[in-house]
């Protein structure tokens, strides 16, 4: 495994540097082919949650915007990350949507709602309304349907979540200030909360 990581970061150092197939060593293009490459550039930088706009390479190496994008999501959610809202614009998933395929994902394993890590769990709570408190009695809800829990577990599972986001509640200190998600050269904005 270490060497799987090892191998990963040389590729995200190759393509942060701005390399693409063609710039490898012949050494290297030996030891991978373009297929490979290209599908390891990409996951690398699904890993990372990186900008598809942003890397070169990733544009040659996976050229399709959106199929990016859903890579990223699917290893988001299989790895329980925090939602990527510095994507959001890009994605097509809402923070609601996403976090209820997660939900799911741990319900159908029937896991802990421990083993979710901190800062999802928190931001799932905020989004959906389901926290450890809310997890114990919608799992023993959906292992209730017992046939229906050991032949199809998604169809338990699906009746029992929310079907809408939690509202959220405003704070009266709260300030709201418009800002641009992008500076204008290209970079994130660092989220001072000044508005330009």
């Amino acid at each position: 495994e270490r060497r799987l990581r090892m191998a990963d970061e040389s590729i995200l150092r190759a393509v942060r540097a701005g390399r693409s197939y063609d710039d490898l060593p012949v050494r290297a293009r030996d030891l991978i082919s373009r297929s490979s490459w290209n599908r390891k550039v990409c996951e690398a930088c699904a890993k990372k949650r990186l900008r598809w706009g942003d890397v070169p390479a990733l544009q040659q190496a996976c050229p399709k915007e959106q199929d990016y994008y859903a890579q990223v999501v699917r290893i988001s959610t299989a790895a329980q990350q925090i939602f990527p809202y510095h994507l959001f614009p890009q994605i097509k998933v809402t923070p609601f949507k996403y976090y209820i395929g997660i939900l799911h994902q741990v319900l159908k394993k029937d896991q802990s709602y421990a083993e979710v890590p901190n800062f999802t769990a928190a931001d799932m709570v905020r989004v959906t309304g389901v926290g450890r408190d809310e997890y114990v009695p919608l799992l023993q809800s959906c292992k209730a349907k017992r046939i229906l829990w050991k032949v199809n577990r998604d169809s338990a599972i699906r009746d029992q979540l929310p079907s809408e986001p939690k509202d959220l509640l405003v704070e009266p200190w709260w300030q709201l200030r418009a800002v641009s998600a992008v500076s204008p050269g290209g970079d994130a904005s660092t989220g001072s909360g000044a508005a330009d």
